[in-house]
């Protein structure tokens, strides 16, 4: 909203500053040498730039990696330690500098490794592009380019940064109208940051969600004259107390025909439709999962578990909390196999959880066993199991303080299963 600045921002500027170490809570970079006077002033006058003119290339990497516009803060802060090394300040600029300049390469690693990337990218490089392309084009990376960019990365030919730069440098056609509408809204939406409430009031989980939603709602027709009204209807809601957006909670994903050893799959996350402080159980909301991301719609039952919509046919909840499950199997037909037995086609453990060690659970007693969905059996071949090491452990505190354990395997070629302690 554009309304006069308030005499506290200076002091709220100040205060979120020193909080965050001069960064932003989200995409806080690490301390580095300063870059001589001399050297950066010369830099800048040499390309005639100002700290202003990275703000573009700044908003793509905020897109890019977030999915989102920049904070009031976190904006001028990139800006100016760009600005301060006379890094280019344009896509084409940085990919054609990175492989000959280290700086560049630190300040997109510094976006590679920030807090907030790592929370959203915790599984394989597949989902990592697919990310991506959903961020910038607001759509699924085709499948040949899906496996082209990962392979790259995979096999070590190519880092993240270098493929972010590589993917909106290589934009055509709808991709690239729907890049620049998209960048010109988050300009927008950051110059509209613009009373103390907003600014504090856009940082954290929730409202960085809800940001990426806004954003993934245009599409190639959206019409920019429209966007401040688009804005200003959400920085009303956003500065609502206790607030107007869903709670979010998030989990690591394993898929069907994953292998456990290779690690989470994937970010899920469930999205509570209850604002404010969680209380009480949430009655509805959504769970978004899978590396080309699905979303399918949850409902609270009488007995306080989580029943999923279509495609889901039933599910496995560990335990059946009075808030969210610790670990959820979801189950559905196999794709093309119509009236097949359902499979655990995705698991996706709270990030609550802790990652356990070979030893704690051969001692942990587990005896219940599910694969493709069917009823708890108890098994008694754990101990080959282990010796597979193909799984993930985890444990979970329930509601009396102690702890659980539980283990995601592969059961078999492209079968995942669930060993659990109940």
């Amino acid at each position: 909203m554009h309304h006069p600045r308030l005499a506290l921002l200076a002091a709220a500027a100040a205060t979120l500053l020193s909080a965050c170490g001069g960064g932003t809570p989200e995409t806080q970079a690490p301390p580095s040498a300063a870059m001589p006077a001399q050297r950066s002033a010369a830099a800048l006058a040499q390309q005639g730039l100002t700290a202003k003119d990275y703000e573009p290339l700044i908003q793509s990497m905020y897109l890019a990696y977030f999915g989102r516009p920049a904070e009031f803060l976190g904006l001028p802060y990139w800006t100016q330690k760009f600005a301060e090394r006379g890094l280019p300040s344009t896509v084409d600029g940085m990919l054609a500098a990175y492989e000959g300049n280290a700086e560049v390469r630190a300040m997109m690693d510094q976006f590679a490794n920030s807090e907030e990337s790592q929370s959203l990218y915790v599984g394989n490089n597949r989902a990592f592009i697919n990310a991506v392309y959903l961020n910038i084009f607001n759509r699924n990376a085709e499948s040949a380019g899906l496996a082209h960019w990962a392979a790259k990365i995979d096999q070590g030919q190519m880092s993240r940064g270098r493929a972010v730069l590589t993917i909106l440098q290589g934009a055509q056609g709808g991709d690239l109208a729907m890049a620049a509408l998209k960048l010109r809204f988050a300009a927008q939406f950051t110059a509209s940051l613009d009373v103390t409430a907003e600014i504090l009031a856009y940082t954290g989980d929730n409202m960085n969600e809800a940001a990426r939603t806004l954003l993934s709602t245009l599409t190639a027709n959206a019409d920019p004259a429209a966007f401040q009204a688009m804005i200003d209807d959400f920085l009303a809601r956003m500065t609502q107390v206790p607030g107007p957006f869903p709670l979010v909670s998030r989990y690591l994903g394993y898929q069907y025909q994953a292998d456990p050893r290779a690690g989470p799959a994937y970010s899920a996350r469930y999205i509570i439709e209850q604002y404010g402080v969680l209380l009480a159980p949430e009655r509805r909301g959504t769970l978004v999962f899978g590396e080309a991301p699905e979303q399918v719609s949850w409902t609270r039952s009488a007995g306080n578990a989580p029943v999923y919509g279509a495609p889901m046919t039933s599910s496995v909840g560990i335990p059946a909390s009075y808030f969210l499950p610790t670990l959820t199997m979801l189950c559905r037909p196999p794709a093309g196999k119509p009236g097949a037995a359902a499979v655990a086609t995705d698991i996706v453990v709270s990030r609550l959880a802790s990652q356990a060690a070979q030893a704690d659970l051969m001692k942990a007693g587990l005896s219940v066993y599910r694969e493709h969905c069917k009823a708890a059996q108890p098994r008694t071949a754990l101990a080959d199991v282990l010796k597979q090491d193909r799984l993930q452990g985890y444990s979970y505190q329930v509601a009396d303080g102690s702890r659980r354990y539980l283990l995601v395997v592969q059961a078999a070629p492209g079968v995942l299963g669930l060993w659990s302690q109940e």
